[in-house]
């Protein structure tokens, strides 16, 4: 009997520990839910603003990726265009110049750069 009476006071013990934890953590708890409120309100309104000015955005034109698409576009039109102005100088074939640069003058003649 000794033993229930024991196991018993331990029991009355852990419960009045839990309620004075629980008394200790519900304000603090009370007060989490309420700033998770006004977050998850603040949340909502940012979806709702990304939503509308998506649809602005659309309505002039714009599409999702659009803007990465043209920059590569532009990035492949700048190499074609780097290719095709790129000009061979005959001089620059010479086996005993190292290190130079030739230059498409005016006038078409070349110029050649040491370095």
């Amino acid at each position: 009997m000794t033993q229930a009476a024991t196991e018993q006071e331990q029991a009355k013990l852990k419960i009045k520990d839990l309620e004075a934890r629980i008394a200790k953590d519900e304000p603090r708890a009370k007060k989490a839910a309420d700033q998770n409120k006004s977050l998850l309100s603040a949340l909502e309104n940012l979806r709702t603003d990304s939503a509308k000015i998506r649809q602005q955005l659309a309505r002039l034109g714009w599409e999702e990726g659009k803007d990465h698409d043209m920059k590569q576009r532009k990035t492949q039109l700048q190499e074609n265009i780097r290719k095709l102005t790129e000009v061979r100088c005959p001089l620059t074939e010479v086996s005993n110049v190292k290190a130079i640069r030739c230059i498409k003058e005016k006038d078409c003649k070349y110029r050649l750069l040491l370095f």
